[in-house]
């Protein structure tokens, strides 16, 4: 979603392109290069001040990371402190927080893009839940017009117009009739909607806080209007 990954070029040598001098009888070795060391992400999540255990907390490289990488290990999830630490290859990632399963039900889910974790560094992130928030709802149609029954709509909030992190974001699945909303809506100005299984991605549409934004159809939105709720 939104594009991704550059990072790190991390033991691209070892130790024998060694070509002997002429006239040398002992091949020169080349010295190893150091192995980059983990860097720490470490995270806290909060709603009103009290720490929120059992959220999932995601990692993965970001847009500019080419390296693949994620913690999607089934014990990615905050403790009863709201408290979760990882170590990751040095680079940059997209670092996320939701409920699971299902999301935007409680809390609304947060993510900070391109973090970038230093070799051997630590990085602290905090999301603090209790936010304003707003919606976005639409209909989801098949190439042929009909509706697209159960399929998986993502949006997610972005910088495009200088709004600042951290980025709301939310996933569902369409209704039998192809009716999908999402709640608890970090506001913004720009969000993006996608309905990967049918390779539709819409963008521009934007979040009020208090506001239900109608008209988020894929693939072909009329308009965006914020609505109160």
């Amino acid at each position: 979603m939104l594009v991704r990954r550059v990072v790190l070029l991390a033991a691209l040598v070892a130790a024998s392109l060694v070509a002997a001098a002429p006239g040398l009888a002992t091949p020169v070795a080349a010295t190893p290069l150091r192995p980059a060391a983990a860097g720490r992400v470490n995270v806290v999540a909060t709603y009103a001040g009290q720490p929120v255990g059992q959220l999932a907390v995601l990692i993965n490289n970001s847009a500019s990371n080419p390296n693949p990488v994620d913690n999607f290990d089934g014990h990615n999830f905050t403790g009863a402190d709201g408290r979760y630490a990882r170590d990751v290859p040095p680079g940059n990632y997209d670092v996320h927080v939701a409920e699971y399963p299902g999301n935007n039900v409680t809390y609304g889910s947060q993510v900070v893009y391109e973090v970038a974790v230093p070799d051997g560094g630590v990085v602290d992130l905090a999301f603090e839940l209790d936010q304003p928030w707003g919606a976005i709802t639409g209909l989801v149609s098949n190439p042929d017009g009909s509706p697209a029954a159960n399929v998986q709509v993502d949006v997610f909030a972005t910088s495009a117009l200088g709004d600042q992190p951290p980025y709301g974001w939310g996933s569902t699945r369409t209704t039998a009739e192809g009716w999908y909303r999402i709640n608890l809506l970090r506001p913004n100005s720009y969000y993006v909607l996608f309905a990967p299984e049918l390779g539709y991605r819409v963008e521009g549409a934007p979040v009020q806080a208090g506001h239900t934004t109608v008209g988020g159809d894929l693939p072909n939105p009329v308009s965006f209007v914020p609505t109160p709720m």
